[in-house]
């Protein structure tokens, strides 16, 4: 291994959760989490960052360490590209994660790309984004159960902070591990929090209708749009992710939790993962509800994998993250290795689309997610006159929702997802967004029922009582 990274076997936590609880208790965490009955193999922890780069509406990004400010600039892209550049590039790792930059950058910053509206005002008080910079992660090999203690030594010098203590880190995790094998396992029950429905469905579907309409004018082919979803009485967030996880395993499940707020995601989807310089984006348009039974389940199935219009709805999202890629990739090496498959989630059936490129010499990983940034699934085609549309239609500031979770290592691989199932909290209250996409013949009632589907993984995993019809009525009428 080369001598930029130190690594360490440390003991396979039997009892993950309970390790997490006192491995992570005050301090800020940040666990990109991937069970096993997901399909993935790789998870993460990383708590104390080391820096952190933050920016809030209105305000300049700033870099900042825990002795000073590193460097401030006009915005987060700005920012973090600079820093970046100045850190020393390590090594690929043969992990799928590795220390570097782990959070999220939330979707108005892609007012920071290109000249779009800004009237619709983020009241929750999350960042436009916030990375740490952390030096030293447990990285989780759920293939083989084993687990590394990894860190670069290098970089706190970098930023004028005292050398890592690494046998400090390792023991931290030993002894979080012997502090919970006597113990009863963790306790994930909770009141059940409220909901409230911000948009009322008339309201959602006339928003609908509106921009079928754009449509219909040839403004757009396609756009998301989404409602948002108040929940109170939540407890605190590891607690809230726990209970998520254990009742809907995802892909790209995350928890980000620091002084100021936390993001808890179950996202299924992929906005771009790069190797070296191989790049994948795998967006997800067409969705059914599951109910629990095999026949209805395969029924609800084929006749996704049948529907005309999710065919056509996917194809024109390829386009756009095809082209978004183009930006960045050698010609010619763009391509759409899987045009559309069915993934089987706990409440829902969608398709995917797997297309893939090879990254252009002089593009950084940052030039990379800035070209997909937001993902067309989420906002539309043509995507920039989809984004206006969004700001027009819909009531408020989307924030984290729909925006981008993970890292960027320091080996200068990158795995970021679409922030979908994801909810963003600030003490004991949260919102959910949850959209769908919209074209010339979509129906404004079976929209709104699709939006339901797809939140109600995290509103029942949290045991929430909430007052809509049960969706899957709406779905079967259809």
């Amino acid at each position: 291994m080369s001598e930029a990274w130190i690594t360490r076997t440390v003991p396979w936590p039997e009892d993950l959760p309970a390790v997490v609880r006192v491995w992570g208790a005050d301090s800020e965490l940040a666990w990109l989490d991937s069970p096993p009955t997901s399909g993935a193999n790789w998870s993460l922890l990383a708590r104390e960052p080391i820096a952190v780069l933050e920016q809030l509406p209105g305000h300049a990004a700033r870099l900042s360490s825990r002795r000073r400010t590193v460097i401030e600039r006009a915005t987060g892209w700005g920012a973090w590209r600079e820093a970046f550049a100045r850190l020393r590039h390590h090594p690929p790792l043969p992990y799928g994660l590795s220390p570097g930059w782990i959070g999220f950058v939330a979707f108005e910053a892609a007012r920071q790309l290109e000249r779009l509206p800004a009237t619709r005002v983020e009241d929750l008080g999350m960042p436009l984004l916030r990375l740490g910079l952390f030096d030293a992660c447990i990285v989780l090999d759920h293939r083989r159960r084993e687990a590394f203690a990894v860190a670069a030594p290098d970089i706190r010098s970098a930023l004028g902070e005292p050398p890592l203590d690494f046998v400090a880190f390792v023991r931290s995790w030993v002894a979080a591990g012997a502090a919970v094998a006597d113990r009863a396992a963790v306790n994930r029950s909770f009141a059940p929090p409220r909901v409230t429905f911000e948009t009322p469905r008339a309201e959602h579907e006339r928003r609908v209708r509106q921009a079928i309409e754009y449509i219909r004018a040839g403004d757009i082919y396609q756009v998301n749009l989404a409602h948002r979803i108040r929940i109170d009485g939540l407890p605190e967030a590891l607690a809230v992710h726990l209970r998520l996880r254990a009742a809907s395993a995802a892909q790209y499940a995350a928890l980000l939790r620091w002084a100021g707020g936390a993001v808890v995601s179950t996202s299924p989807e992929l906005l771009v993962r790069l190797r070296e310089r191989d790049v994948l984006t795998q967006p997800i348009k067409g969705t059914r509800p599951r109910s629990g039974d095999p026949l209805r389940d395969e029924a609800a199935r084929r006749e996704l994998l049948g529907s005309a219009k999710d065919a056509a709805e996917l194809a024109m999202i390829v386009d756009v993250h095809r082209n978004d890629l183009g930006r960045v990739c050698e010609p010619g090496s763009v391509i759409v290795a899987r045009p559309r498959r069915v993934e089987s989630l706990p409440t829902v059936f969608h398709t995917v689309a797997d297309v893939s490129g090879v990254v252009r010499a002089g593009c950084d990983p940052i030039d990379v997610l800035a070209a997909c940034f937001p993902a067309g699934s989420i906002s539309g085609a043509p995507k920039i006159r989809a984004i206006e549309i969004i700001d027009e239609l819909e009531s408020a500031a989307r924030g984290v929702y729909t925006g981008v979770i993970g890292a960027l290592g320091l080996d200068g691989n990158m795995s970021f997802s679409v922030a979908i199932r994801t909810l963003q909290m600030r003490g004991p209250s949260g919102v959910v967004w949850s959209g769908g996409g919209i074209v010339a013949d979509s129906d404004p009632s079976a929209e709104y029922d699709e939006t339901l589907a797809k939140a109600r993984g995290i509103l029942d995993g949290l045991g929430a009582s909430w007052n809509v019809p049960h969706v899957a009525c709406e779905w079967e009428r259809r």
